[in-house]
């Protein structure tokens, strides 16, 4: 049986020699076939745990929108974090007025702060943060700064809170941009179908109307389509392509021709009965 790595211990932050306070974060846990997050005794996904870095914002870099005094930068930020999660982790130390993610420079707008983090809050648009990622925690007062090292604990990091990674990032894009609004969807479908039928019945008038073709005739028309039921007046055009090999040709003079001769005999033979009749004036 194969040992199961020890969670990594949550503590407070520790200052580094370069002013930085760490933090250790807590990692993934696995509890059965499922996952879930940071329970006593569950086996992490993970041996290695990740650092987190912040301290007071530096004023060098001056911006109106970074005020020295109330403003944390944070570093090193996991791929999967959030400004939710930021707020959750830093909201010990004092009411947080906003989190920023990415770096803000002398000449940063609100404007693009406030698209760029628009696209963050989204996870079927959100881009996973870049290695060494960085971030600024906004307090509304200043009396947070001071109790930062003392208060902020990485139990408090919102594991549940993080941007979907991996195979449930693709899930979240999915399930957004496939969702289905099955109430606007059957009144869309009703709609349709309704158009449908008042053309259909709109067409079904016309055609039982009486119209005249190119032709000139008469048409009366039912349903399913035009059908000739009575013509007038014009004789119908040839259309088809009759006798085209010579052999039809000769046939149809040959019954022509015999049509013509049985005519002419009845005609004769009408002739000889009315002279006998005596009522044939030819005069």
């Amino acid at each position: 049986m194969t040992s199961k790595m020890p969670a990594p211990a949550l503590s407070t932050a520790t200052l580094l020699p370069n002013g930085f306070y760490a933090l250790t974060l807590p990692p993934l846990m696995r509890k059965g076939k499922g996952k879930v997050f940071l329970a006593d005794n569950d086996e992490p996904l993970s041996e290695h745990a990740h650092q987190l870095f912040f301290r007071p914002h530096d004023a060098r870099v001056t911006n109106d929108l970074l005020p020295a005094d109330r403003t944390v930068f944070v570093y090193n930020l996991p791929l999967d974090a959030t400004a939710a999660q930021l707020k959750t982790l830093f909201q010990p130390a004092g009411k947080v007025e906003s989190v920023i993610i990415g770096h803000v420079g002398p000449a940063t707008t609100k404007e693009e702060i406030d698209a760029r983090m628009s696209t963050l809050a989204d996870p079927t648009t959100a881009a996973p943060h870049r290695p060494a990622e960085v971030a600024y925690v906004i307090y509304k007062k200043v009396t947070a700064l001071p109790q930062l090292p003392k208060i902020v604990n990485a139990k408090n990091w919102a594991v549940k809170a993080a941007m979907p990674m991996g195979l449930a990032r693709y899930k979240a894009q999915f399930d957004a941009t496939h969702a289905t609004n099955h109430a606007a969807l059957e009144e869309r479908a009703k709609e349709v179908i309704a158009e449908y039928d008042a053309r259909k019945a709109e067409e079904d008038r016309a055609m039982r109307t009486k119209t005249v073709d190119e032709d000139g005739f008469i048409l009366v028309t039912r349903k399913r389509g035009a059908r000739v039921e009575a013509a007038q007046n014009v004789k119908p055009k040839e259309h088809e392509l009759k006798d085209f090999y010579r052999f039809q040709m000769r046939e149809e003079k040959r019954s022509r021709l015999l049509e013509l001769r049985e005519k002419f005999a009845q005609d004769k033979k009408k002739i000889e009965e009315l002279k006998q009749s005596r009522r044939f004036k030819p005069y």
